[in-house]
């Protein structure tokens, strides 16, 4: 069987650098050598209409640091991921405040999760893009699997507010490690005065 694929404009180029191969030399008979990108493909039918999901590694050039890893950048960005915002200081390694600025998700508590992934992805270029701005190596975040949540809401609540949270922290994360950030995530009792690393 045959289908016509349409890809959004936004990821072709991404899409085509993943399924197309690199031609990485040529052999003694004159052909060229290609270099395929391992992917899988799923195919997903809903509502009479089929869906290609396309699942592939990422390239990463920064590095997630561990509980004593030590960070190296003489700036750094410490980012508070909530709900409905995004708090993002920029500090010195000595602990000076240099400038901070919110980004705004509102939606992120009511959209579907389809839309949550694409709120997450131009929330967090925006916030990368602030952060490089000021030349910053290092991103700090805390360790929400350590967040204890003792509020009142029901459990259906505080659940949507971890997965959306989740989502945002793993794009940021997924961006910052193509930008060659160093990483590292912190207990949230901490993330205030963490800054003197």
């Amino acid at each position: 069987m045959r289908f016509k694929l349409s890809i959004p404009d936004k990821y072709f180029h991404k899409i085509i650098d993943v399924v197309m191969p690199n031609i990485i030399g040529e052999t003694s008979k004159g052909k060229d050598m290609e270099e395929y990108h391992a992917y899988s493909i799923e195919l997903k039918r809903k509502n009479g209409q089929y869906r290609v999901h396309l699942t592939y590694d990422m390239e990463t050039f920064g590095r997630e640091l561990k509980f004593g890893g030590k960070i190296t950048s003489d700036t750094l960005a410490g980012i508070d991921v909530n709900i409905d915002k995004v708090a993002v200081s920029i500090v010195s390694k000595q602990g000076n405040l240099l400038a901070h600025q919110t980004f705004y998700c509102h939606e992120m508590e009511y959209v579907s999760s389809k839309k949550r992934s694409n709120v997450s992805g131009e929330l967090a270029k925006e916030i990368i893009d602030y952060i490089l701005s000021w030349n910053a190596g290092a991103i700090v975040l805390e360790d929400i699997t350590l967040r204890q949540d003792h509020d009142t809401n029901k459990k259906f609540n505080r659940l949507t507010h971890s997965f959306a949270k989740n989502k945002l922290q793993k794009a940021i994360k997924s961006r910052g490690l193509r930008n060659w950030f160093q990483i590292k995530e912190v207990t949230p009792v901490y993330t205030s005065g963490y800054w003197k690393v």
